[in-house]
C-alpha cells in the first residue's frame, strides 16, 4: 500500500454497529480511521466558546507538565 501510495476502504464492526473505515500505512503500522457519513457530522456551534477564555499561568504550567510526562508525540 505504501509503495503504491494507496489506502484501503472497508467496514468494521464497533459496538455492534458497522461503520466505514479507511486503513493507511504509517511507518511500520497500519492505521485505521473510522469515517462518518455527512449526516453524522455536527457543526461546532455551541462547542466553541463565544468569548475569549482566560487561562492562568498555573493552569498553563500544569498542562505543559502533563504533556511532558507522556514523552514525545508523533
Amino acid at each position: 500500500m505504501d509503495d503504491h501510495g494507496s489506502v484501503a476502504i472497508g467496514k468494521v464492526a464497533l459496538r455492534s454497529k458497522e461503520t466505514l473505515a479507511l486503513v493507511q500505512p504509517m511507518g511500520d503500522m497500519l492505521v485505521l480511521h473510522s469515517l462518518r457519513w455527512p449526516d453524522q457530522n455536527r457543526t461546532p456551534a455551541g462547542v466553541v466558546p463565544d468569548r475569549p477564555v482566560d487561562i492562568s499561568e498555573d493552569e498553563l504550567s500544569a498542562a505543559e507538565q502533563l504533556m511532558d510526562s507522556h514523552g514525545p508525540l508523533d
